[in-house]
């Protein structure tokens, strides 16, 4: 039998696999608005394809990016072996993200993510996120 502190940090692990689920599920779908859900009022994305820190500029990158890999055939987001340590409402995860294209059902990216989570009124949300690309981008660009 599980006592209840361990009970409740399996719970928030498991809550915080479904969010980063739902955060690529509707990058991949394109619902912009169910990618925004995931992310807390203040909040930070640093990546080789931009750094933002207020929810506007993210969402206008998200939207932009979303319709450049439409054009390409979409994606899939893979996330997988996830490192999850909870702190009371803070938590912290380490993961690999595969992106894939959809059409073409190749490989356009392997990274890993290092983000930060806060619990707001029960609710899991990103807080930042730290995304760093495994290839040379430009050979991705074909150059």
């Amino acid at each position: 039998m599980l006592t209840t502190d361990l009970q409740d940090v399996v719970a928030d692990k498991l809550a915080i696999q479904q969010l980063v689920h739902r955060f690529e599920n509707a990058f991949d779908a394109g619902d912009v608005d169910a990618h925004m859900a995931t992310w807390a009022d203040e909040m930070q994305f640093e990546s080789p394809f931009g750094n933002y820190d207020n929810r506007e500029a993210y969402r206008a990158w998200v939207a932009s990016f979303v319709e450049q890999t439409r054009a390409m055939g979409g994606t899939r987001h893979l996330i997988n072996n996830c490192d999850i340590e909870v702190r009371g409402d803070e938590a912290t995860m380490f993961c690999y993200l595969t992106i894939l294209n959809r059409q073409q059902r190749s490989i356009i990216a392997t990274t890993t993510c290092q983000d930060t989570l806060r619990r707001f009124n029960g609710q899991w949300k990103f807080t930042r996120r730290v995304l760093h690309v495994d290839q040379d981008l430009a050979v991705l660009a074909g150059g």
